[in-house]
């Protein structure tokens, strides 16, 4: 497995993964695109007992786009997407629109602005898109044995180098890795199933009355 690293247009990491020891990967981003800006941070949701994600940046994220728009196909002349070579085995790049990101304000105040009871903490983490097919309409299953070990020794590589990195002082680097179409889709976050079985759990932990006082309005106790 060959690994070259290069950097987006907007200074993102991207990572080819190939198969032969002999791929050159020179392509270069050619699109013009605004400096990155994120300020995700992690608020605690009492009702659930759980750190949620919040990134407002997100609302202008990619979604779901045509076929002859996937930014995640390899490029073309006239249309550059976030690969910029013409072809490639397996990629990971920094999401674009993370959920978390390491270049965050690490100063944030203690709780959310008019909620006391909702603590902050820096959204600190990283975010990557893996591909693992450069064929649009391409599955997992149809990929054969030697291309599926190489996304597996993939996932090893990205867990391993991530899994190294410090947010905190003591606090392993939190990570997701998301995608659209043909990638990967990975999510570290609680089943939703069992949400309302949590929040059940959680307000015979603290009380009605003090889950009642999450949705009071401003000025009403």
């Amino acid at each position: 497995m060959k690994r070259t690293s290069i950097r987006l247009a907007d200074g993102r990491e991207l990572i080819y993964y190939d198969e032969c020891d002999d791929a050159v990967r020179s392509a270069v981003d050619t699109r013009d695109l605004p400096a990155r800006v994120s300020a995700p941070q992690m608020r605690y949701d009492l009702t659930v007992d759980e750190w949620v994600s919040m990134a407002g940046h997100r609302m202008g994220r990619t979604h779901l786009p045509p076929t002859d728009e996937c930014p995640l196909c390899p490029s073309r002349p006239g249309r550059p997407t976030e690969i910029p070579a013409d072809d490639y085995d397996v990629v990971v790049f920094e999401n674009r629109f993370p959920s978390l990101a390491t270049a965050v304000e690490r100063d944030v105040p203690p709780s959310a602005p008019g909620n006391p009871v909702a603590e902050l903490r820096p959204g600190f983490g990283r975010c990557e898109v893996v591909c693992f097919t450069d064929e649009h309409d391409r599955v997992f299953a149809d990929l054969g044995p030697d291309r599926a070990r190489l996304v597996v020794d993939v996932w090893a590589d990205r867990t391993e180098a991530l899994g190294a990195i410090d947010a905190l002082p003591g606090r392993p680097l939190p990570t997701v890795a998301d995608a659209l179409l043909e990638v990967q889709r990975i999510w570290d976050w609680t089943d939703p199933r069992f949400a309302p079985e949590k929040e059940r759990a959680v307000r015979r932990h603290v009380g009605d009355y003090t889950l009642f006082m999450l949705d009071a309005p401003e000025g009403h106790g």
